[in-house]
């Protein structure tokens, strides 16, 4: 249950910060996006960063109770 209760505020404070970012940087991710659509090597980075990020919270997060 501790490490489910890191996980939420690691995330939680992830998407806080980006949120914010993004409301003041606007124009800077938007050109950034742009980018990104246009330049296939680096969605296909992307792609693999995020799934190695994924198998890596699935295995070391391995708790399928019900509870949350």
């Amino acid at each position: 249950m501790e490490l489910t209760i890191l996980l939420a505020k690691v995330f939680g404070l992830y998407l806080l910060v980006a949120g914010v970012a993004i409301l003041f940087r606007r124009r800077h991710v938007m050109l950034a996006v742009a980018a990104f659509v246009e330049d296939k090597s680096a969605r296909l980075i992307a792609g693999l960063i995020a799934l190695l990020a994924g198998l890596f919270l699935v295995n070391t997060h391995n708790d399928w109770s019900t509870l949350p």
